[in-house]
């Protein structure tokens, strides 16, 4: 999207829930553009005594670097799971507005009900006990929401006979929920064969996945290589970090460096960067760094 459409998006979101008091976001350059908008034509005293009036002191926006979980790596993960179940599932069929809205709707409440995670204290169950998985729906609403089809003619085709009709006054209502219910027949056979498989891989495919691991943590004045997947190991461009932000759980998430060839400042994930020296080490060796 474009900033007009990001600001749009977000002003349906005011009209749904009202103003918000703290907006996170990645640093995409229309996210950026808009949330400056969105502080200069906010900045007047009249509107910040409105705010303060409804217990809001400050609107406070956040960008993230790429790869930040500040944001929710879950969010993302359910971002990509929708589009990607839209384009296979819809492909070349040509919907209306609402057979579309019904789409995205129905898409989006098959990805809230996938496993993401078991629960703590079941991740090591007695061998024939199965744990309790966490959805999506359950981290929003508390619990699994009961869901039941109430339109038979949108049931998928392998699920029942594809002639059958529940009555005669449903007949019409057949040829027009046609195109949805190919499509619902299409996402459930992908989400079945891709999806659910991709998952069981996940949970499987490495050893000791999810054993807790310790890290040296950054600090201000490390030295660290930033990791550039077009580049190999030994042509990593050397930094300084000059910053670093750390979140509630005390983890360091991203860190400001200053590029050691034209000492240009940036801002990478943790996961992008390398630690090569602290400066606790450099009294231990000899002297490979000047400044």
């Amino acid at each position: 999207m474009d900033v007009k459409d990001f600001l749009r998006a977000l002003q349906m979101h005011i009209h749904s829930f009202g103003i918000f008091e703290s907006c996170m976001a990645d640093s995409g350059s229309q996210i950026v553009s808009g949330f400056n908008l969105i502080r200069n034509l906010l900045d007047d005293s009249e509107t910040r005594e409105y705010l303060s009036a409804h217990g809001i002191r400050e609107l406070s926006f956040h960008n993230y670097c790429k790869g930040n979980s500040s944001l929710g790596s879950l969010v993302e993960n359910c971002v990509k799971q929708v589009k990607r179940l839209i384009q296979k599932s819809v492909r070349t069929n040509i919907l209306n507005y609402f057979e579309f809205e019904f789409t995205i709707s129905h898409v989006v409440h098959v990805v809230n009900r996938r496993p993401v995670a078991f629960r703590d204290g079941l991740r090591d169950p007695p061998p024939n006990d199965v744990p309790e998985a966490i959805s999506p729906e359950m981290l929003m609403f508390g619990q699994e929401l009961p869901s039941v089809r109430i339109v038979p003619e949108l049931i998928p085709s392998s699920s029942v006979d594809p002639d059958y009709v529940p009555g005669t006054s449903s007949a019409p209502l057949k040829d027009h929920y046609r195109r949805l219910r190919e499509i619902m027949t299409r996402l459930k056979d992908v989400y079945q064969s891709e999806f659910l498989t991709n998952l069981v891989i996940q949970a499987t495919d490495k050893d000791k996945r999810y054993l807790p691991r310790s890290h040296t943590p950054l600090k201000k004045g490390d030295i660290v290589l930033l990791r550039d997947q077009f580049l190999k190991a030994n042509a990593y461009p050397m930094a300084i970090v000059r910053d670093v932000t750390t979140n509630a759980l005390g983890e360091i998430t991203d860190a400001v460096v200053m590029k050691g060839s034209n000492r240009e400042r940036v801002s990478r994930h943790v996961s992008s960067l390398i630690l090569f020296i602290q400066p606790s080490w450099i009294r231990c060796l000899p002297k490979l760094w000047v400044g």
